[in-house]
């Protein structure tokens, strides 16, 4: 054999040889790597489990907590001891007392003035209740387009303004403990069906209701503002809605025809295992009830 050509050879030997080994090496380096990361993707796993854990068991521990209302600081609020009361069964010049006092009770606070409001806070509340009546947001069709989306999403923002926001935010984290007295009896004084005949209330109309228990139920723009709030807030605000949508159904006027019932079985699921309100069994009373005719 030509000496050449066997040079030749061992030369191709000699570099498929190296090839193969340095081939091997990158090989078992690769995998070394990858049993590497899927390890360390594992034991992150395992790590955010039992972080999940734990917090689903100190949430656990929140929730079966019982709600209690402090009587002291409901009568400095609303000026009497039984403020928690039921609105439907305490005489019209009552609730019309309670709403002053607690408006009154907001100035004695300074919320208002601290967001460099010059109206008391009854005046910013009638202005705010007449804003939305007049400006509402979109049901159907919001996701035509990204626009009227974005529209929808910032709707409260673009309606009653950075300070009027700013002033709620602040009402709410500083008032949380008197939060669903509040919604009750705020919800007696605007309900078109609560029978106050007293001059002057501000009513909302069955239909404005109708209109924002839908947007937060039934929008997607809706129901990511009710993420954002706290599960207190969120499980009331529900409950009221689903409270107007089905005195809409009794008075057939639900025109966007929207399905309670998903709405009923979630809330009551979520009620159950969150005792977050004092008269949560109250809320789960109705709400069966309500399940019940659907």
């Amino acid at each position: 054999m030509d000496k050449k050509l066997i040079i030749i050879i061992v030369v191709c030997v000699a570099v498929l040889a190296g090839g193969g080994y340095f081939w091997m090496q990158e090989k078992k380096t690769a995998d070394e790597a990858r049993e590497a990361v899927v390890k360390q993707h594992a034991l992150l796993q395992e790590k955010a489990k039992q972080l999940e854990e734990k917090v689903a068991l100190l949430e656990k521990e929140i929730s079966e907590q019982e709600a209690d209302i402090d009587e002291e600081k409901l009568a400095e609020v609303f000026g009497e001891e039984d403020a928690d009361e039921e609105a439907e069964t305490v005489a019209p010049e009552s609730v019309e007392t309670k709403v002053m006092n607690f408006f009154r009770y907001l100035d004695g606070k300074g919320y208002a003035a601290k967001r460099g409001l010059t109206d008391d806070s009854y005046t910013c509340f009638l202005k705010m209740l007449e804003t939305v009546k007049q400006a509402q947001p979109v049901i159907t069709g919001e996701t035509k387009d990204l626009f009227t989306l974005l529209k929808n999403i910032t709707y409260f923002f673009r309606v009653l303004g950075k300070d009027m926001l700013l002033l709620i935010k602040d009402v709410l984290i500083g008032e949380d403990a008197i939060i669903e007295p509040t919604m009750s009896l705020l919800f007696e004084w605007i309900s078109p069906w609560s029978g106050i005949d007293v001059p002057d209330r501000p009513v909302v109309s069955a239909d404005v209701l109708y209109t924002y228990s839908s947007f937060f139920l039934h929008t997607i723009a809706g129901q990511s503002y009710m993420m954002r709030r706290d599960s207190k807030l969120r499980h009331l605000t529900s409950y009221y809605a689903l409270v107007i949508l089905d005195r809409a159904n009794r008075e057939e006027i639900n025109r966007y025809g929207i399905d309670i019932r998903p709405h009923i079985d979630s809330l009551i699921k979520d009620m159950q295992s969150h005792k977050l309100l004092s008269n949560r069994i109250e809320y789960l009373s109705n709400l069966h009830t309500m399940r019940k005719k659907y």
